[in-house]
């Protein structure tokens, strides 16, 4: 019984440690999700501790499943706590897509097309987003197909390079971007047929849920149980 118990506390721990998922509440090709304004939000219970081996590091992750390609822009809104790292992969896309990262006015902060050396990706067209330090506060991240630009991403002659955590080029940031201007080249038409995973990797996104250890008492409580089945094995 102690075993049967004693496996069943680890696995639930274990499965507490999968990155969340949700799905892209979009349906295909509406574009009901393509700016600011209509961005869909991450809640906070989509973040759980990561151990996904696509995604770098063990930051709290949520993952949403989407569709994009062709005029097909994708928003979403998240949330950070405090200050600290974050980044933002495309995994399994079925298209060429650009992930591009906007503050709470709508300002682009960076951007990233190709970036296929990391972990998780099957394509070079997949691409990478950080890491970075971001400040508490709400941010939006888009995902868009190859040549749909943000609008405001040349507007600009300073920007740095993003490193991801595996050493590879992650992306540029804009410091100097077009306040505001959240719009796309091609603007956020319809038509996105194509999956795609997006894994957003947060060290502190605002209410994130955690792997959390069972009470004192509970662990107590199997101890005891250890230590009837120890005594059970001596007695007979």
């Amino acid at each position: 019984m102690f075993r049967t118990l004693k496996l069943a506390v680890v696995a639930g721990l274990a499965a507490g440690a999968q990155a969340g998922t949700i799905s892209e509440a979009e349906v295909a090709g509406l574009n009901q999700n393509g700016s600011i304004a209509t961005a869909e939000f991450i809640p906070s219970t989509a973040f759980t501790v990561n151990s996904n081996p696509d995604v770098f590091g063990v930051l709290p992750t949520a993952t949403v499943f989407g569709s994009g390609g062709n005029g097909d822009v994708d928003v979403f809104r998240i949330t950070v706590a405090q200050a600290g790292t974050a980044y933002f992969d495309i995994d399994g896309a079925g298209f060429d897509t650009m992930l591009s990262l906007f503050d709470a006015a709508g300002t682009l902060l960076a951007y990233n097309d190709d970036s296929g050396s990391d972990a998780g990706s099957n394509s070079a067209q997949n691409s990478f987003l950080g890491s970075m330090t971001l400040a508490a506060g709400d941010y939006f991240i888009a995902v868009s197909q190859y040549g749909n630009f943000a609008a405001a991403a040349f507007l600009t002659s300073s920007d740095g390079e993003l490193t991801t955590p595996g050493g590879a080029a992650g992306g540029f940031t804009f410091t100097t971007a077009q306040v505001g201007n959240a719009a796309f080249l091609n603007g956020p038409g319809v038509g996105g047929q194509s999956a795609y995973r997006l894994e957003i990797s947060l060290e502190h996104p605002t209410g994130a849920a955690a792997v959390v250890p069972l009470p004192t008492g509970a662990w107590m409580g199997l101890a005891g149980l250890a230590g009837i089945a120890a005594l059970r094995r001596r007695k007979a």
